[in-house]
């Protein structure tokens, strides 16, 4: 995930200003970079979870480490946009066949016991990723060019990507193991599954009418509102006269925060079950997007750091929140189900930020946007209580 998504959807924001100002176009042509890359990945995602069941995945996962560090390679020699934007469409492929949905169905495959606190770890881990690349990045940038740290990317995609493509199985059993936690009566599920195939998947038409899908779907759409929320912190900072500083603090908080939160997350997921635990978790958010309006009101630096405090639980959900729901919501459908949802997140997700900002533009104000984030919260936990009904599981 580090290797191929992260490295191009999130470092690669450093990226932006310095493109732009290279090939002397505007920051958002170059800023279009992530719609390609989105609309792709959504189009591409619905193909992922049967192929990488009929391929082997360690295979698999080295030729799209491979293909994402060539074209990030050809990116590094890029002299217009329309070589940029279409090496973002191979991107977009690579991150789907490389990404979130392969991630998911892999950690869910390979635990039993403590899956929730598995999906939080593999969070946490992409996030310390980026907390070290992203700075040593704009050094790169800064002291060579933008061409040079590129290829500096491309080349740690080989060194991150291909050990790593190299050693994850799909199951543990193609190495003669068994998931992680695993009971007796899991062992003979799963033989029985293996030599019988008695086991019937849901219709992919059955499931996209099924209640489970509609609310995972609007779970997976509205949890990007406040994980997007700390891109706007700096302009935060700048607009209620704390400071860009305090804004760029705001948002280290929240990164170094998450490295212990989002753990506890998954532990507690596991603990006392999603319904409780993700409840919880959404509640500090309202809490969170009400001190960030009062923080607006008063300029106060503090109140704003605290804010962006505790709105680190509500922010860490996108991601890893999206997998232990989808997971609560489809059970032995995960599959599928998660890879049908993700699809249509990310479609929908290109257009979380300009909603966003034009929020902001209309308002005015930091207040309607934190009070807008807080309904979104508020549903969400409506969407996590009513879930319970509408799982699909064993009984159907």
């Amino acid at each position: 995930m580090s290797a191929i998504v992260d490295t191009y959807s999130g470092v690669i924001g450093v990226f932006l200003t310095p493109i732009a100002n290279g090939m002397k176009v505007k920051l958002s042509d170059v800023s279009f970079f992530y719609t390609v890359l989105g609309l792709v990945m959504a189009v591409t995602i619905p193909f992922v979870e049967k192929i990488i069941k009929k391929f082997n995945l360690s295979i698999e996962l080295l030729g799209v480490v491979i293909i994402t560090a060539f074209s990030a390679f050809i990116i590094s020699n890029a002299k217009n946009l329309v070589i940029f934007y279409i090496m973002a469409g191979i991107l977009g492929i690579c991150m789907a066949f490389g990404g979130l949905v392969v991630q998911g169905i892999v950690i869910n495959n390979w635990f039993e016991k403590s899956r929730n606190l598995a999906f939080s770890i593999s969070s946490v881990i992409e996030s310390i990723f980026l907390v070290i690349v992203t700075p040593i990045t704009s050094l790169l940038i800064q002291k060579f060019n933008w061409k040079v740290a590129f290829f500096v990317l491309a080349i740690m995609t080989l060194v991150l990507g291909i050990p790593s493509a190299l050693i994850v199985k799909l199951k543990p059993e193609n190495l003669g193991m068994l998931p992680y936690g695993a009971s007796e009566e899991k062992v003979a599920s799963i033989n029985d599954s293996e030599k019988h195939t008695v086991k019937k998947s849901i219709s992919t038409k059955a499931l996209i009418f099924s209640g489970a899908f509609v609310i995972s779907v609007l779970f997976t759409i509205l949890v990007q509102f406040p994980g997007n929320i700390i891109q706007l912190f700096p302009t935060y900072g700048v607009s209620t006269g704390i400071g860009a500083t305090a804004g760029a603090l705001m948002v280290s908080v929240v990164s170094f925060a998450g490295i212990i939160i989002v753990p506890i997350i998954g532990w507690s997921c596991d603990k006392f079950g999603p319904q409780k635990a993700l409840t919880f978790w959404l509640a500090t958010g309202i809490v969170a997007f009400l001190v960030l309006c009062w923080a607006t009101k008063a300029k106060s630096k503090d109140i704003s750091l605290f804010g962006s405090l505790l709105i680190c639980a509500a922010y860490n959900l996108f991601g890893s929140g999206q997998e232990i729901f989808a997971r609560y919501m489809f059970e032995d459908e995960f599959d599928q189900g998660f890879s049908l949802v993700t699809s249509v997140s990310y479609f929908v997700g290109s257009f979380i930020m300009p909603i966003l900002t034009g929020i902001l533009e209309m308002t005015n104000s930091f207040v309607a946007v934190y009070l807008f984030c807080g309904l979104t919260t508020i549903i969400m936990i409506f969407l996590v209580i009513i879930g319970k009904k509408y799982r699909i599981n064993a009984k159907g």
